[in-house]
């Protein structure tokens, strides 16, 4: 086995934070090593949002979206 062997990853998504059917999503590059954190509205629709920041996608905008819902 050698390093031509290894499968890269790009775009892996992780859910790291869920509530009441909002979600914050890991998205993960791994080839690129990128990650960033996007939302998730119920119904399964992403927000025109991403942050690398997990803080931001909490406050400035998770928590903003919920009051406007």
């Amino acid at each position: 086995m050698d390093k031509t062997d290894v499968v890269w990853h790009e775009e892996d998504e992780y859910v790291v934070m869920e509530e009441d059917g909002w979600k914050i999503i890991l998205v993960a590059n791994y080839f690129k090593n990128k990650f960033r954190y996007e939302i998730e509205i119920p119904g399964g629709y992403l927000l025109p949002f991403s942050t690398p920041n997990i803080y931001e996608a909490i406050e400035k905008k998770l928590n903003e979206e919920k009051k406007n819902a």
